[in-house]
């Protein structure tokens, strides 16, 4: 019996929960590495040190890996989504505090800020999701991922899977929201991604 884990970290509520749901329902063993080890960001090392998974077919992990570039609109709308409806979540304080965070590009600027408490933006999949010895076992792309999620086994015969299809209608003019300078912010914050998987703007 496969045990799975998901590594969440590259596309943000509510974009991924329709895809969480799916496998709280398709795979009879899941769960995800914020709900192992607690709140923050946890990389396949923890998870490892865990369940070794260099040493057991048993356990699988799954991840997301997205383009930078739209991972950051999808985080732009998520935070400006739960801004608006007055989520009550301390770590949205930073936000509240411009006047002017529904303008995409000033919201690069406030997001990628020294100010800023939180710093999962800054936070590059690819430094999470391998080791030297370790790598995710099912890391599907977004931009193919109807076609990426049949690898795995429990989802092989399934038809309707596209969960990611709000968040790629959302990011399809992705370029059309940026300036010179966000380009440059993004393509600073996420190199080790633009290298590791071969995107560019």
């Amino acid at each position: 019996m496969i045990h799975y884990t998901l590594m969440q970290l590259a596309i943000p509520e509510p974009y991924k929960n329709k895809f969480v749901q799916a496998c709280e329902t398709k795979l009879e063993y899941f769960i995800d590495a914020r709900t192992i080890l607690g709140d923050g960001v946890h990389s396949i090392a923890d998870i490892d040190a865990i369940f070794d998974l260099g040493s057991s077919e048993e356990f699988k992990t799954i991840a997301v890996k997205i383009n930078p570039f739209k991972r950051v609109v999808l985080d732009f709308l998520s935070i400006n989504l739960k801004v608006t409806t007055e989520i009550n979540d301390s770590r949205l304080d930073y936000y509240r505090e411009f006047t002017d965070i529904n303008d995409f590009n000033k919201f690069v600027e406030y997001h990628f800020a020294e100010a800023n408490p939180d710093k999962t933006p800054y936070l590059n999949t690819s430094d999470y999701y391998f080791t030297d010895t370790l790598s995710v076992d099912y890391l599907l792309e977004f931009d193919t991922f109807t076609t990426d999620i049949k690898e795995i086994p429990e989802f092989s015969t399934e038809t309707d899977v596209d969960y990611f299809k709000t968040a790629r209608e959302e990011t399809a003019d992705y370029k059309s929201l940026y300036n010179e300078a966000s380009i440059a912010i993004v393509t600073d914050a996420y190199k080790n991604d633009l290298f590791k998987y071969g995107y560019s703007f």
